[in-house]
């Protein structure tokens, strides 16, 4: 395939083409979709505190990731819940950061991190398990278990859920902060061990999707979500956090498929039957709640990068 346009192509065409599908001049598997991504004019009300959302730049280089003793035990008093279960926004936010961004993420670049902390506390809000008590505060951590605050449970499969599940039994069946805002920054940033950026190291030795070199837009894919409307471009990324992943260490997602919840990976809005928006709109209206209970996503964002650096 070829990502030369024909002369007869209108430029207004080109022009939308590369707002929707930006990485089709660089990328091969990008122009081989072209013909599949749907040509768009409206745009989503932009969320509170969140700028453009996409790939961090990894930091790490290494071709195996694996969990260091401080992530996996999470020994400190600040990341522990409370006895009746609250994680707070700002805990959640310290541990993304602290254990996901600073880790993973080379500092520049898009997103910014207001937006990659926005973006973590939306994507929580939508996966973290919520009480009428907690509502406004943060999420309750007991009732959300094993699957943590961003629902990783990928990382208790495979070799990574030999070194991960028994730590889970010691913190009382419960995924801590730290495991999770690891996992978070190796879902959005993992690091490439080819210098053709297509192949994703492995963490603790088992292959994983992620978010690195995902398209821009759920527009990109073949398979939108139930709700989606015709006529809209839907962001892929809530911050640093894609909807639907494109590379792994072996493979890439085949955009042209149209199975349902194809390449889902926060998968909220994906769910026939269930989910009553599409993504991003199903993680907004989830953090919009937090908002109208008194949360401040980006005041708490503030103070978290200010006192994390």
């Amino acid at each position: 395939h070829t990502c030369t346009a024909p002369f007869r192509w209108h430029m207004a065409f080109l022009a939308a083409l590369l707002v929707i599908c930006p990485a089709v001049l660089a990328s091969p598997e990008s122009c081989e979709d072209v013909s599949a991504v749907q040509l768009t004019s409206r745009r989503l009300p932009e969320f509170p505190g969140l700028g453009p959302g996409g790939n961090p730049v990894p930091a790490m280089t290494t071709s195996n990731v694996v969990f260091d003793q401080e992530t996996l035990e999470c020994k400190d008093p600040r990341w522990q819940h409370t006895a009746d279960g609250l994680w707070t926004f700002r805990q959640i936010a310290d541990a993304y950061l602290v254990f996901g961004a600073k880790k993973f993420y080379k500092p520049g670049g898009v997103p910014d991190p207001l937006t990659q902390c926005v973006g973590a506390l939306v994507i929580a809000a939508g996966e973290c398990q919520e009480t009428s008590q907690t509502l406004g505060l943060g999420c309750n951590g007991i009732l959300t278990k094993d699957s943590g605050v961003f629902q990783l449970d990928f990382l208790r499969t495979g070799h990574c859920g030999e070194v991960v599940n028994p730590q889970i039994q010691k913190d009382g069946g419960i995924m801590n902060l730290c495991i999770s805002g690891f996992g978070a920054g190796y879902l959005t940033a993992a690091p490439w061990v080819d210098e053709a950026k297509s192949l994703i190291a492995t963490l603790e030795d088992t292959v994983f999707q992620t978010c690195n070199h995902a398209p821009p837009y759920v527009n990109n894919y073949s398979c939108p979500d139930p709700l989606a409307v015709p006529g809209v471009l839907y962001p892929n990324y809530i911050g640093a956090f894609c909807h639907k992943w494109f590379a792994s260490r072996w493979s890439t997602c085949d955009l042209t498929q149209t199975t349902p919840r194809c390449c889902g990976l926060f998968n909220g809005g994906a769910n026939a039957g269930r989910d009553k928006y599409p993504f991003p709109e199903y993680y907004y209206a989830k953090a919009q709640k937090h908002l109208d209970a008194g949360a401040d996503f980006t005041q708490t964002c503030i103070e978290a990068l200010a006192g994390t650096t």
